[in-house]
C-alpha cells in the first residue's frame, strides 16, 4: 500500500449511491487509474456530476476506486448518494492535503481516536482509525525501496489504548501522542508492549529503518529483534516516555534478538523502570549503542556495547558497555562522549572494555564517587580535570580540586627543575 498520485489522470463512472466506483475508461487526452495506480494503493480523488461533488482518499484495486475516506463533499462533507448519470473521477490534491504539508512533509499523516471522528479536532487531518495498530496496519511492510524511503506520521488522541503494537518492517515511522495517550486498559492496566523486528534485507540503498515515539505511557516493553535475513540498521527514540514494566520481564528494551546490524537508541526526558531484570538489554550480537540519554531515568541495569552522551539523568543501577575497540561506529553515537551532571544515587557497578571507557565532568564525578565500582579493565576519565585522572588521584578519595591540582602541578615541575623541595 502507497499514498500515490499522478498527472492528467481521469476517468468516467456510472456510480450511483454511495459504494464503490467502478473506473469505465479514460476521458479523452487523459490517463487511467491503472497506469500510475497499482492494487490496494490509495489517492486522493474527485467524483463529480453537476452539483453533486465528493474529495476523498480512496483505494484503487482492479478498476474500481473504493471511497476510504471524504474529506470534503456537497453533501456536508460526508459521502455522497450519488444519482443516476456518467460522472467524472479524476486525481486530485485536497485542500486539507495542503494543510498537512505545513505540519510535516511526510509521506502520509494518519490520525487515530478510540472515538473516530471523521477528522481531527483542528479540521485537518483525515481520521479513519480508531486504534493505532489499525493505522500501523494501513502503512504495513515496505516492499519497494520507494517505500522504505517514505515517511509517516500517526498522531494518537489522548485516550487509553489497550493493544500491542507492531511496527512494519523497513519502515520510518512516527508515533506522535497527544498527552495523556496510555497504551494499556483503563480497568487492570495490562501491560501491553512494542515490536519492531526487522526480518528482511534492505530494498534501499538507504538500509536503514527508524521509530520515533513522543509521549506515551506504557506498562508494556520495547522489543527490537532482527532475523537472519534483515540487514538493516535501526534507530529507536523515545521522547517524554515513560515506561514501567508492569510483570517480571527481560528489560524495559530487550535488543537481546538484535543479531548483526546497528541500533541506536536516543532517549529524551524518558523514564524506563519497573519489575524488569534490565532499563536496557543488548547482547544480541549486534552493533547496539545508546546515542545519547538526556534528562532520563533508568532504574535497572544497562548493558549495551557502547554509548555516546548522557546528561542530566538518574541512574541508579549497573552500567554494562561490552563493545571491544574499534568495533564501534561513533557516526551515530553524540560526541562530545561521556556523563554529564549524571547522579548515582545507590552503589553501581560501571563494567566497561577499556581503559578511560567511564568519562565523567565533575557533577559526575563527585556524586559518582560514593558507590560506583569500576571494574576493570575500565578506568574512569575525568573530562573537567585531566590532571586528575592521569596522575592517579585515587577514585575512592575526595573530589577534585583544581586549586589543589595545580599547587601539584607546579610542585612536580619544581622537583623535576631544581631537585625536590626542602
Amino acid at each position: 500500500m502507497s499514498l500515490k498520485s499522478g498527472d492528467r489522470v481521469k476517468e468516467t463512472t456510472t456510480i450511483e449511491g454511495t459504494g464503490t466506483a467502478t473506473l469505465l475508461g479514460a476521458a479523452v487526452g487523459f490517463q487511467t487509474f491503472s497506469s500510475v495506480l497499482s492494487d490496494s494503493d490509495t489517492c486522493y480523488y474527485c467524483i463529480e456530476l453537476g452539483s453533486e461533488w465528493e474529495v476523498g482518499t480512496g483505494t484503487y484495486s482492479a478498476g474500481t476506486l473504493a471511497r476510504t475516506t471524504v474529506q470534503s463533499s456537497s453533501n456536508a462533507n460526508a459521502l455522497v448518494d450519488f444519482s443516476a448519470g456518467t460522472k467524472s473521477v479524476f486525481l486530485t490534491f485536497p485542500a486539507l492535503a495542503a494543510q498537512n504539508l505545513a505540519i510535516q512533509p511526510l509521506t502520509g499523516i494518519l490520525y487515530v481516536d478510540q472515538n473516530s471522528p471523521a477528522v481531527s479536532p483542528d479540521g485537518s487531518i483525515a481520521a479513519p482509525f480508531t486504534t493505532i495498530g489499525a493505522a500501523l496496519s494501513a502503512i504495513g511492510n515496505a516492499t519497494t525501496a520507494a517505500e522504505q524511503e517514505e515517511g509517516w506520521r500517526i498522531f494518537v488522541a489522548a485516550g487509553f489504548y489497550p493493544e500491542f503494537l507492531s511496527i512494519p518492517d523497513l519502515r520510518r515511522i512516527t508515533i506522535d501522542c497527544a498527552p495523556q495517550v496510555f497504551l494499556t486498559d483503563s480497568a487492570t492496566f495490562t501491560a501491553y508492549g512494542i515490536s519492531s523486528t526487522q526480518t528482511r534485507a534492505s530494498l534501499s540503498p538507504l538500509n536503514f529503518a527508524s521509530l520515533t515515539i513522543n509521549n506515551l505511557f506504557s506498562f508494556g516493553d520495547i522489543l527490537c529483534g532482527q532475523f537472519a535475513a534483515g540487514n538493516v540498521d535501526l534507530d529507536v527514540t523515545l521522547n517524554n516516555c515513560t515506561f514501567h514494566v508492569a510483570a517480571p520481564s527481560d528489560s524495559v528494551i530487550n535488543a537481546t534478538a538484535w543479531t548483526t546490524q546497528r541500533l541506536r537508541l536516543k532517549l529524551n526526558q524518558t523514564i524506563l523502570r519497573g519489575s524488569s531484570t534490565y532499563s536496557i538489554h543488548g547482547g544480541g550480537g549486534g552493533d547496539i549503542g545508546i546515542s545519547y540519554a538526556r534528562e532520563c531515568s533508568f532504574a535497572q541495569p544497562v548493558s549495551v556495547g557502547s554509548y555516546g552522551q548522557f546528561s542530566l539523568c538518574l541512574i541508579e543501577n549497573d552500567l554494562e558497555f561490552t563493545e571491544p575497540a574499534g568495533a564501534t561506529s561513533a557516526d551515530e553515537l553524540t560526541a562530545p562522549f561521556g556523563f554529564y551532571q549524571c547522579n548515582f544515587p545507590a552503589a553501581t557497578q560501571f563494567t566497561g572494555t577499556q581503559p578511560g571507557d567511564f568519562k565523567v565532568d565533575d557533577v559526575t564525578w563527585k556524586s559518582a564517587q560514593a558507590g560506583v565500582t569500576i571494574n576493570a579493565p575500565a578506568t574512569v576519565e575525568n573530562l573537567s580535570n585531566a590532571y586528575y585522572s592521569a596522575n592517579g588521584a585515587d577514585w575512592s578519595g575526595s573530589a577534585p580540586d583544581n586549586v589543589s591540582d595545580a599547587i601539584d602541578r607546579l610542585a612536580a615541575f619544581v622537583a623535576a627543575t631544581h631537585g625536590a623541595i626542602p
